[in-house]
């Protein structure tokens, strides 16, 4: 390997798990967390029970879960449906920019995990740019970035906004296998972390817990 490419891979990697939070931590905290949210069944809409199936999926390949113990099952998971709802967010992907003068476009962290998935290779450079817009704004901006967006929106929607975008970013280093998607997502999640750990679940933070669980998924597929 090329001394500078390797030089540079071991400095992301120090970066990376320079972690305020450690991965201990945060497992005793998802498990913990999902123990109360299934005894006490504090997940009633259709988002919380799509993000308690995706969490239980993910804690299994973590080892945090027996697959036998699972709770949610044999549903499906509810994506876009309508074609026309992402192509009215679309605008189209051509000229849509996801982040412009640091105020985000809402949607963001949903429709592009989806255009991320599944687009076609006309669409790839321009879902590849906002990937890198979004990245750039919060190596920016660190724990002020992903505080304003284009519509006006509650303080939960901000946060599933912010809980989104993290779900983004760990999908994509594993599509892309590129740490620094993990990085930013690392960084994010530890800042938000201080204010989860002392606060009662609520529906909306399902999201983070999902967020969490695909952090550490993500962290043990690229960096064992």
């Amino acid at each position: 390997m090329n001394k500078s490419i390797l030089t540079n891979f071991i400095d992301k990697l120090i970066r990376l798990l320079d972690r305020t939070v450690n991965p201990e931590t945060i497992k005793t905290f998802v498990i913990n967390k999902y123990g109360e949210m299934i005894s006490t069944r504090t997940f009633l809409d259709e988002g919380s029970l799509n993000n308690i199936y995706l969490i239980e999926e993910l804690m299994v390949l973590l080892g945090w879960l027996e697959k036998r113990k699972r709770v949610i099952t044999g549903i499906k998971i509810s994506e876009v449906q309508d074609i026309r709802e992402i192509q009215n967010w679309l605008n189209p992907i051509e000229e849509t920019i996801v982040v412009k003068r640091n105020i985000v476009k809402v949607g963001s962290g949903k429709y592009l995990d989806i255009l991320d998935r599944n687009t076609d290779k006309k669409q790839k450079s321009s879902v590849s740019r906002n990937l890198e817009r979004l990245l750039r704004h919060i190596e920016v901006k660190r724990n002020l970035s992903l505080t304003h967006f284009d519509e006006k929106i509650d303080k939960d929607q901000i946060w599933l906004e912010r809980h989104s975008i993290c779900i983004l970013f760990c999908r994509a280093a594993r599509r892309h296998n590129d740490l620094r998607f993990l990085n930013a997502a690392l960084k994010l999640n530890d800042f938000y972390f201080r204010e989860y750990k002392k606060r009662k679940l609520s529906n909306r933070r399902t999201a983070f817990l999902l967020a969490l669980c695909e952090q550490e998924y993500t962290a043990m597929e690229l960096l064992s």
